[in-house]
């Protein structure tokens, strides 16, 4: 299992935070790609969040 399969498996939405750390890209860049609607993410309770297998899709798109 590489790193996006296992990104894939999760069964929680990710924090911009946890993605960055993950995708080790700065928090600035996600929230620049989201505003951009280039990263689809969600609004709940206030707070973006990433749905795991739409992120993964994202970096294979983007990286491969």
């Amino acid at each position: 299992m590489d790193a996006l399969d296992y990104l894939e498996s999760l069964n929680r939405l990710l924090t911009v935070e946890e993605f960055a750390e993950f995708s080790r890209l700065s928090e600035k860049t996600i929230y620049r790609h989201i505003r951009s609607h280039r990263l689809p993410a969600l609004r709940v309770m206030g707070r973006i969040v990433l749905e795991p297998r739409a992120t993964a899709a994202w970096l294979r798109e983007r990286f491969n």
